[in-house]
């Protein structure tokens, strides 16, 4: 459908895509042919190796992308190329955002396999928030800054894997508990 239509690009979320793949491909069965069961070791690391195992399938070059609202909303991105290498990782920043890692201390993460607070820094994070028309004068309150409340380690070559948060919330109906 993709060659016909043209398409360069589809955004589908995880629940989205395993369930297209299984209406669509009722014989389609994904259980243990993993190409890479050595590094599988959570559902992240499963659930990627599943989508790269399927779009290989189906010769679609399948990006894995991060991110956040308050991004606009892409953060970094795992190229095709690295996704057979990288199980897990969410990739590295988009062109022209900076990521890194902070302590808790508020010192910047610089060893890698060291856990940290994914801070985001570019011209795509957002302003702030507002409650009405007159916080639109306010200005930029985040200053260009985005702490995300991801946890992540990075490797020596500088892929990012999530590994937690800070805080956990729900929201129901728009409100956060």
């Amino acid at each position: 459908w993709h060659q016909k239509q043209k398409t360069t690009h589809t955004y589908l979320q995880n629940n989205i895509i395993k369930e297209f793949i299984f209406i669509r491909e009722k014989a389609f069965q994904y259980k243990d042919n993993c190409h890479s069961k050595k590094q599988k070791t959570s559902f992240e690391s499963e659930d990627t190796c599943f989508r790269f195992d399927f779009a290989k399938s189906k010769n679609i070059e399948f990006i894995t992308m991060y991110g956040q609202t308050e991004a606009s909303p892409r953060i970094s991105y795992l190229d095709w190329m690295s996704a057979q290498r990288k199980v897990g990782s969410i990739g590295k920043s988009i062109p022209n955002v900076r990521m890194w890692l902070q302590a808790p201390n508020g010192e910047q993460v610089v060893s890698p396999g060291t856990e940290g607070e994914i801070i985001v820094a570019g011209a795509n994070v957002s302003m702030g928030y507002s409650e009405s028309s007159k916080d639109l004068i306010l200005g930029d309150e985040n200053q260009g800054l985005l702490r995300t409340g991801d946890l992540a380690k990075r490797d020596a070559e500088g892929y990012f894997y999530i590994t937690g948060r800070l805080k956990r919330f729900a929201k129901i109906d728009g409100f956060r508990l």
